[in-house]
C-alpha cells in the first residue's frame, strides 16, 4: 500500500492492485487489451510511473483524459494504424531497448 497521503496515487495503486489493466490508447490502437505489445507500456506504469508521485499524476490525468480519445481513435481504421505506428510502436521499442535500465 502506497506511503502517501495523495489520494490519487491510492487510487491507482488500488486499482493496480485489483488487475486493472487499462491501456486505453494503446488498447485502441492495437484493438486488443491483450497484444503483447501493451504488456511494457503496463509494466512501465507499474514499475516506474505509479511509484514515484508525478508518475503517478502523470497516469491520473492520463486516465481521467484519454478514454475519449481512445473511442475516437478505435472508430477510424486508418487512425489506428497512424497511432500504432507513429506514437506506440516507437514508445515501445525504446522501452524494450532500454529496460535494463529502468526495471533493475
Amino acid at each position: 500500500m502506497p506511503k502517501r497521503k495523495d489520494w490519487a496515487v491510492f487510487d491507482l495503486w488500488r486499482q493496480k492492485e485489483s488487475g486493472w489493466r487499462a491501456c486505453f490508447i494503446a488498447t485502441a490502437a492495437y484493438g486488443t487489451d491483450t497484444a503483447q505489445e501493451i504488456d511494457i507500456l503496463r509494466e512501465f506504469r507499474d514499475v516506474i510511473l505509479l511509484p514515484n508521485s508525478l508518475g503517478a499524476k502523470f497516469v491520473s490525468f492520463y486516465y481521467r483524459t484519454s478514454p475519449p480519445i481512445a473511442d475516437f481513435i478505435s472508430r477510424r481504421d486508418v487512425l489506428r494504424a497512424i497511432v500504432r505506428k507513429g506514437l506506440i510502436d516507437p514508445i515501445v521499442a525504446i522501452l524494450g531497448l532500454s529496460k535494463k535500465l529502468w526495471k533493475s
